[in-house]
């Protein structure tokens, strides 16, 4: 039925049929069940909202999009769990619409909600809150490559970005099932910090946190973390302003995703790590010429070895062969 919900009308007489069908829904059912007595309905009044699709979203008018919000951020602070973590994966959908990141105020809210339920005593809420946070950070990336006027600091002044960074590398050194959200909010909450950001006292003091989370996660942990914090380190390296090359924890930065690169048998974790390799933006940022020829030197070997590999590889991972191979190859591009 979700999955229905969420189907792309297939020409503009069914799109408009589909507005008219959520707007209906919207006022005359969901207004009403959100502030239901029983937590059951609550929770599915989050469920319903969760699965509006982004087309069906930005073509509503701005009054009813504000009322989708304000019933949904609430209840992210219900009494009941179920409910507190409903609410947190519907605004994790809907915080990455166009229209919804550009919006300072709510990308705010919703920052500072998700805060506060990553301090919840309940593991479902705190996995919940920890994926939408991700998705935030995950959608400011996209909004500052898409916006010219995009400045950080009318959504997330430093102290907040301070308290997103600590939560994120929190949550990345906590339970198994928040690390690779974790992770990920790491890595895009970086990529889009400005100099003034990393350069303050506060900004510093954020940046060891940070990278002590990474590095623990590229080397070790689950597959789904090691990527994700493979993609991460990708995206940090992508920020020029970002100060590695000569403090002391980028020779293990770099030394992790080698690792990585060359004793993972997971091609997903491979990829990803030579892709983060690759993605610094002056050679200045590793740190010395025997770092980055030993980086050119590991990608060559991973190249000329990934078919000397493919007795130990599961036929699942088989079908990564050949991007691994196309990464290591355009990791030379332009060098």
């Amino acid at each position: 039925y979700a999955n229905a919900l969420n189907e792309k009308p297939s020409s503009e007489m069914d799109q408009q049929a589909t507005l008219d069908w959520w707007t209906t829904v919207i006022e005359q059912y969901i207004q009403k069940t959100t502030q239901d007595s029983d937590y059951q309905v609550r929770a599915l009044a989050c469920d319903c909202m969760s699965v509006i699709s982004q087309e069906t979203f930005e073509a509503m008018n701005p009054r009813r999009q504000r009322l989708c919000i304000s019933l949904l951020v609430p209840l992210a602070e219900d009494e009941h769990a179920d409910v507190r973590a409903a609410a947190c994966h519907a605004l994790g959908v809907l915080v990455v619409f166009p229209s919804l990141r550009e919006d300072p105020m709510f990308t705010s809210d919703v920052a500072l909600a998700m805060l506060e339920q990553m301090e919840d005593k309940s593991l479902f809420v705190k996995v919940r809150a920890s994926w939408t946070l991700a998705n935030l950070c995950d959608a400011l990336v996209l909004e500052q490559q898409s916006n010219s006027d995009f400045n950080i600091n009318d959504i997330l002044s430093l102290e907040l970005w301070c308290k997103v960074t600590a939560a994120a590398a929190g949550a990345a050194n906590d339970n198994d099932k928040l690390k690779s959200n974790g992770v990920r909010a790491l890595g895009s909450v970086t990529r889009i910090a400005p100099l003034k950001y990393l350069d303050s006292l506060p900004g510093r003091r954020c940046i060891e946190p940070i990278m002590g989370a990474m590095i623990k996660n590229i080397e070790s942990g689950t597959l789904k973390a090691r990527w994700n914090a493979c993609h991460a380190a990708g995206n940090i390296l992508r920020n020029s302003n970002f100060p590695i090359g000569s403090n002391r924890w980028t020779v293990p930065f770099y030394e992790a995703l080698l690792k990585s690169l060359r004793q993972c048998k997971n091609f997903k974790v491979r990829i990803h790590a030579c892709a983060a390799l690759g993605s610094s933006t002056q050679k200045s940022q590793y740190g010395t010429e025997a770092m980055y020829l030993k980086i050119m030197n590991s990608v060559k070997e991973c190249l000329k070895d990934i078919d000397q590999d493919l007795p130990d590889i599961s036929f699942m991972e088989m079908r990564y062969k050949e991007q691994l191979k196309e990464q290591a190859s355009g990791w030379f591009g332009g060098r």
